[in-house]
C-alpha cells in the first residue's frame, strides 16, 4: 500500500514535469507563429494556408500513430494548436 502511494507520487511528479514542458513548447510554438504572422502581414499573405495545414495534419497524424497515439487524438490536439496560431496571427494582421 505505502509502496504504491510512493510510486504513484513519483509518476505524478514525472507527469507534472512533462506537462510543464508541453506548456513551454506550446508557448515557443506560438512565438514562432507570431513571427510568421508578421511576415505574412509584410507580404500581404493570407493567414490560412490550406495546403500547409493539410501537410501538417498528415505528417503529425502519421508520426503520432507511429508513436502509439490515436489519429483522433493527434487531430484534436493539432486543430486546437492551429486555431491558437491563427488567433495569434490574426491579431497581428488586424492590429
Amino acid at each position: 500500500e505505502e509502496k504504491s502511494v510512493e510510486k504513484l507520487n513519483q509518476l505524478r511528479q514525472q507527469i507534472n514535469i512533462l506537462d510543464r514542458q508541453l506548456i513551454e513548447l506550446l508557448s515557443d510554438r506560438m512565438e514562432v507563429a507570431k513571427k510568421i504572422g508578421h511576415v505574412k502581414k509584410e507580404g500581404n499573405v493570407a493567414v490560412l494556408q490550406r495546403s500547409r495545414w493539410q501537410d501538417i495534419m498528415k505528417t503529425m497524424t502519421e508520426l503520432g500513430v507511429q508513436q502509439g497515439l490515436s489519429a483522433e487524438f493527434i487531430e484534436k490536439i493539432f486543430k486546437s494548436i492551429h486555431q491558437e496560431s491563427i488567433d495569434h496571427q490574426e491579431k497581428i494582421l488586424n492590429g
